[in-house]
C-alpha cells in the first residue's frame, strides 16, 4: 500500500519557542537573535509573526517585552492569531535560562537551511523536465546554493536606526583619518581609491602598458593586507605564466635573464606566495556564467576576498545567438557589476582601450577611449587608465615612469597618480620612495 502521509519539513519548534521567550526577557538574547535570524527562518507561522513584531520594536528602539509585543501585535490585528497574551506569557515561562540561546539560534538556522535545500531540490526536479537550457538550470541552482552559504540575513533591508548608526560610524572613521577598503599597493593611488567590497574597478590601457602586471600587484598587495586570497581569471596568459610573473615581481627578477637572478629572493617569494591559496584560473573562452559560478565556488572553498578578470574583451556573454558588440559588452559588464554586489567583494577588470589615443598628439587616454565605453563608464565605480609616456616617445624625460589616471571615481576625487615602472621586472612602485 502506498504511503500517502506527507512528511513534515525539518523544523525546531521548541527552539523557536525558546528563542522567542528569551528575546522577551533578556536584552543580550534579543540582540543575538535579531542579528542572526530573519522571520522566514521560523517554521511556525505564529512564531514568524511574533518575531516580525519584535523586529519592528527593536528597530524603533522600543522596549521589547510581553506587554509591548502584545500591543504591537494587537495593532497589527494579529494578536489572536498567534494565541494572544497567554501564548506570549507561556513563551517566557518555558525559558529557565538564556545561556543556550546560541544553540537554539543555530538549530533554527540549520532547520531553515534544510527546508530551503528541499525546496531547491523540488525546483530542480521540475527544471530538468522543462525546456530550459541545462546551463541555465545549473546556474540558477548554483546561485541558490551559494546564497545558502552566505549570511541568511542578506537581502533583508536594514532597519533605519541601525542603518543610520552604521552610516554615521563610517563618517566618524573618515573624520579620524581611517579609510575604507584595502590597499592597492600604491600609496598615492590609495588616496584616491582603495579596493572596497561590492565595487567594480576597471583598469584600462593600450597593449604593452603593463595592465596585467599592475593588476597582479594590486591583487597581491590587497591579499596580504586583508589576509585573504584572490582569484585571478586570466583569459590571455596561462596559469604558470601568470604565476611566474607574480614571483618575478616580488623577487625583482628579470624573467628574460634568469641566469643573473637573485635566487635567494626568488626563494623568499616562493615561500611567501606558496601558502597564500590564491587561485589562478586560465580557462579559455570563459563566459560570465562560468565567472559567476567559479567565483562563488572559490569564495566558498578558499575564502577569496578579491576577484580579478584579465581581460574584459576576451570574456564571453551567456547568450549563444549573435549580438552586436555594444549589446554584448553591456550584458557582460552589467553581469559583472551585479556579481560584485552579490559576492560582496571588490572586482577588478582589466580592459583594452581603442585606438583613438594613437591618433591624437596627446597620447594620454581618456574615458571615451574605452571600448564600448558607454556601458563600462556607467557600470564602473572606479575607472583607472594606465599610461606610459616612454611607450610613445623614446626620448621622453619620463623614462621608467607611468601615470595611473583616475578618470572616474564614484566615491571620491579624480586625478593622476605618478608611479615608477620597472619593465624588466614588470613591476610598479610608489614614485615618492621607490618602494613597494
Amino acid at each position: 500500500m502506498t504511503d500517502t502521509v506527507e512528511k513534515v519539513p525539518p523544523n525546531a519548534l521548541e527552539a523557536e519557542m525558546s528563542v522567542l521567550g528569551a528575546m522577551l526577557m533578556n536584552e543580550a538574547a534579543l540582540e543575538k537573535a535579531t542579528e542572526m535570524l530573519v522571520p522566514g527562518m521560523f517554521y511556525n507561522l505564529s512564531h514568524r509573526t511574533i518575531f516580525a513584531a519584535v523586529l519592528e520594536l527593536y528597530a524603533e528602539n522600543q522596549t521589547v517585552d510581553v506587554v509591548a509585543v502584545s500591543s504591537r501585535l494587537r495593532d497589527m490585528g494579529k494578536l489572536d492569531d498567534v494565541g494572544g497574551v497567554v501564548y506570549l506569557t507561556d513563551l517566557v515561562d518555558t525559558v529557565s535560562t538564556t545561556a543556550h540561546v546560541d544553540s537554539w539560534i543555530h538549530l533554527i538556522k540549520d532547520k531553515a537551511c534544510r527546508r530551503e535545500l528541499l525546496r531547491i531540490a523540488d525546483q530542480l526536479k521540475g527544471a530538468v523536465s522543462s525546456s530550459d537550457r541545462s546551463e541555465d538550470v545549473i546556474e540558477e541552482t548554483e546561485r541558490q546554493l551559494f546564497q545558502l552559504t552566505q549570511d541568511e540575513s542578506q537581502g533583508v533591508p536594514t532597519p533605519t536606526p541601525q542603518l543610520v548608526t552604521r552610516a554615521v560610524e563610517t563618517l566618524e572613521r573618515r573624520a579620524r583619518g581611517e579609510v575604507e577598503g584595502v590597499t592597492t599597493g600604491l600609496k598615492d593611488l590609495d588616496a584616491y581609491a582603495r579596493l572596497v567590497p561590492r565595487r567594480l574597478y576597471i583598469l584600462a590601457g593600450r597593449p604593452s602598458m603593463g595592465k596585467t602586471s599592475l593588476a597582479l600587484k594590486m591583487a597581491w598587495e590587497a591579499s596580504k593586507e586583508m589576509q585573504r586570497p584572490f582569484a585571478f581569471f586570466t583569459l590571455e596568459m596561462g596559469e604558470e605564466d601568470t604565476m611566474r610573473r607574480l614571483i618575478c615581481q616580488q623577487a625583482h627578477a628579470d624573467m628574460n635573464h634568469m641566469e643573473s637572478a637573485d635566487w635567494d629572493a626568488i626563494g623568499r617569494a616562493e615561500r611567501e606566495i606558496g601558502p597564500s591559496r590564491i587561485v589562478i584560473d586560465d580557462t579559455t573562452g570563459l563566459t560570465t556564467m562560468q565567472l559567476r559560478s567559479r567565483s562563488r565556488r572559490y569564495i566558498r572553498q578558499y575564502g577569496v576576498g578579491l576577484v580579478v578578470v584579465d581581460f574584459l574583451q576576451l570574456l564571453r556573454g551567456t547568450r549563444r545567438d549573435y549580438q552586436p558588440p555594444h549589446v554584448m559588452f553591456t550584458e557582460i559588464i552589467c553581469d559583472i557589476q551585479a556579481l560584485a554586489n552579490e559576492l560582496a567583494v571588490p572586482i577588478l577588470v582589466v580592459s583594452q582601450l581603442n585606438r583613438k589615443a594613437e591618433e591624437r598628439t596627446d597620447k594620454k587616454p581618456m574615458l571615451a577611449d574605452l571600448r564600448e565605453s558607454g556601458s563600462i563608464e556607467q557600470a564602473a565605480d572606479v575607472v583607472l587608465l594606465l599610461y606610459r609616456d616612454e611607450y610613445y616617445f623614446k626620448n621622453t624625460t619620463r623614462k621608467g615612469e607611468a601615470d595611473i589616471i583616475v578618470a572616474k571615481n564614484r566615491y571620491g576625487p579624480c586625478g593622476t597618480v605618478e608611479v615608477l615602472f620597472f619593465p624588466e621586472h614588470t613591476r610598479f612602485e610608489n614614485l615618492a620612495v621607490g618602494e613597494i
